[in-house]
């Protein structure tokens, strides 16, 4: 397989990010297509939030949904830089390095 093939098989697109954030984004999808760990925070925040919701706590799972809603539109922003990043680096390990 050619460089330009791997290149093309392994880089993430911005579209289906942005595809994923809009649809899944407050379980984190777009952390995890980005191979980014933090998705998992993303889910535990949204058990904690009903867990407490359903326990009688709705002021708590309120205060949480709204740290999940800051978080997800600082990753809307952050989407377009990571996926730039996730990309480059793809690129950089397929390039033969010279001496």
């Amino acid at each position: 397989m050619t460089d330009y093939a791997q290149y093309h098989a392994r880089s993430k697109s911005l579209g289906a990010a942005i595809f994923l954030w809009i649809l899944f984004g407050g379980l984190g999808a777009h952390r995890f297509y980005l191979k980014s760990a933090l998705g998992v925070f993303y889910i535990v925040l949204q058990v904690c939030a009903f867990s407490f919701l359903f326990n009688g706590h709705p002021d708590v799972a309120v205060v949480l949904w709204g740290l999940l809603l800051c978080l997800g539109l600082f990753d809307f922003f952050w989407l377009f830089g990571s996926v730039s990043k996730y990309n480059q680096n793809i690129a950089s390990e397929l390039t033969p390095k010279t001496r």
